[in-house]
């Protein structure tokens, strides 16, 4: 029986099968299923234990010098956020070992984060400044939790096992104006149109929903949430868009010297499909921005 959109409910259908191509942690066959009404595509039947696919070495903890580096690279992420955000709280779903979340709170932010990695969650914890959540269950957590004035997610809502439960609470958890800002894989990238099957961001199984833009941005409208910025060819789609090639080289090669001539040469690959990449929603990657609706004068304050 094939499985229901967990978007529109109608039935998938079989899209294609895939292996672990980018950890090779198992050899198993995984498959898709893609809507044919909304354009959803859905890995069928995910692993119970998601931890298994993942390995102790997903997140490798930088100095805390490196840290600061990283977060001064954050500069796409912010434009998605600082010329709309009318308030400082700010929660992260998600934010592995920090580089964001120190970049926000550099910015002025009241800076909450939700993460599922006990080691992350320490790493984060001990550098101070930052509210540290550990739950594997960000709808639970944010039950707990204050309104916030920006909720973000930078290539996580892919990892959820329901998007849309994530997107109702979401908006829940937000105050009137607030910010609803996420990055995710796009199913009409250029990429994946010419590597099928092969394409990095499938990721599967760590990846279980690639999610069309069109299709988000109806279902948070319906949220009271109002769509501000899409974009896939900022500075972040183009790191994704470099990722995509490499990775795809790197795949198919075995030892590290091969793996290093994979990198370099899908770099080089990268910028010579940059035309087609940068064409618009052509992108690996897209952003979006969403404001939840103010509240209307006659509402309860």
């Amino acid at each position: 029986m094939n499985p229901s959109c967990p978007n529109c409910g109608s039935s998938q259908k079989p899209y294609f099968s895939v292996r672990d191509e980018n950890r090779r942690c198992t050899d198993e066959v995984f498959s898709w299923f893609r809507c044919s009404k909304c354009g959803i595509i859905s890995l069928g039947s995910p692993p119970n234990d998601l931890s298994l696919y993942y390995g102790s070495d997903y997140y490798k903890m930088p100095t805390v010098q490196r840290l600061e580096v990283l977060a001064t690279r954050e500069n796409a992420k912010m434009e998605a956020i600082l010329p709309y955000a009318t308030g400082k709280r700010l929660l992260e779903i998600g934010p592995a070992f920090g580089a964001f979340a120190r970049r926000a709170y550099r910015e002025g932010f009241d800076v909450t984060v939700i993460e599922r990695d006990k080691r992350c969650c320490e790493y984060i914890r001990a550098m101070g400044d930052i509210q540290v959540v550990h739950e594997e269950d960000p709808v639970a957590a944010m039950k707990k939790l204050p309104p916030f004035d920006v909720i973000v997610l930078w290539h996580v809502i892919e990892h959820l096992r329901d998007p849309f439960l994530f997107l109702t609470a979401a908006s829940g958890c937000l105050r009137p104006g607030g910010l609803l800002v996420f990055a995710t894989p796009n199913p009409e990238a250029w990429q994946f149109k010419v590597m099928g099957v092969h394409w990095p961001h499938l990721d599967a199984p760590r990846h279980l929903h690639i999610l069309s833009a069109s299709a988000i941005t109806k279902y948070c409208e319906a949220q009271g949430l109002k769509p501000l910025r899409l974009i896939s060819n900022d500075e972040d789609s183009r790191s994704w868009n470099r990722f995509g090639w490499q990775r795809l080289l790197m795949n198919r090669m075995r030892g590290r010297i091969f793996q290093l001539v994979g990198f370099a040469l899908g770099a080089v690959l990268a910028a010579l499909m940059s035309p087609f990449e940068l064409a618009p929603m052509r992108g690996s990657a897209y952003t979006m921005t969403f404001r939840k609706h103010m509240r209307l004068s006659n509402e309860k304050l």
